[in-house]
């Protein structure tokens, strides 16, 4: 009954996950922009939907308001088979994607910590994470909004042992932001341009407020590794070419969860970790 519970408010979440994908980048935009306006003296855009919480649900394309039934996770999404009852107009797979990744969040957690705090706490933290990784992927943004809360749960977390040691945790995350922050100053110095957003630096550091130093390398490790081969993939399929811009969110998080599954369970253990 508890791994249904925990499946269950996961789903919820993940479900939840594509509102907060959809509109935090559009809210940031709108405070950007507002802000841009205050300072030209120009009258503030009311028009722009930005709330996470108040709004009901609604097609982007035709605006009808979706109704609960049609809102359902994973079930709503194969009924209706990916496309609006209104208008007909296709719905992405990554509504159905995330929902059946928050479930899995939450079932993993359950299964590592049982029905305890110490799993509502890292079910958070995988929550979060899948929500910086599709966003990532459609807007090339990781919102400080959520990447800060991530390190607070991780330093926490490693407060009340469920991860690693407290001192390794302040160690991991101090690591794991130089780790990327000096080489992307150097570059910078070298170019004068950006060579990695801060959004990365920052990431990196959450996972090492979980992982300790030994789980920054190896996430940086495993992350580096498939964002090569995945890129190098893109381009011998012509969707890509040598100068576009990779999200690099994706990968760390992938990384991550891959040292903390290894630093957790010893039957993936490896001597490298």
């Amino acid at each position: 009954m508890y791994a249904l519970i925990s499946f269950v408010f996961g789903l919820l979440f993940g479900s939840y996950g594509n509102s907060v994908v959809h509109r935090l980048p559009r809210r940031m935009h709108a405070d950007w922009e507002a802000e841009a306006r205050d300072v030209l003296g120009q009258p503030a855009r009311t028009d722009a939907d930005t709330t996470l919480v108040s709004k009901r649900s609604h097609c982007p394309h035709c605006k009808a308001t979706i109704a609960w039934y049609d809102n359902l996770p994973l079930l709503s999404w194969l009924v209706l088979r990916a496309k609006c009852r209104m208008c007909s107009a296709p719905i992405s797979a990554r509504y159905f994607v995330l929902e059946l990744a928050g479930g899995l969040i939450g079932l993993g957690a359950y299964d590592l910590y049982g029905f305890t705090v110490a799993a509502l706490a890292l079910g958070t933290a995988g929550l979060m994470l899948l929500y910086l990784s599709a966003i990532d992927i459609e807007h090339q943004l990781l919102p400080d909004v959520l990447v800060f809360p991530l390190l607070w749960v991780g330093l926490f977390a490693a407060t009340q042992g469920w991860t690693v040691r407290p001192a390794e945790s302040i160690e991991g995350a101090l690591f794991g932001y130089l780790l990327l922050a000096t080489p992307a100053w150097i570059f910078k110095l070298i170019r004068h341009k950006e060579g990695m957003g801060g959004g990365d630096l920052k990431l990196l550091m959450a996972l090492g407020a979980f992982l300790g130093i030994a789980g920054v390398v190896g996430t940086l490790l495993v992350a580096s590794v498939a964002a090569v081969v995945i890129h190098l993939g893109l381009i011998a399929a012509k969707k890509a070419h040598w100068q576009s811009r990779t999200p690099f969110g994706p990968f760390l998080v992938a990384g991550g969860v891959v040292s903390f599954v290894t630093i957790h369970f010893d039957w993936l253990r490896l001597p490298a970790f």
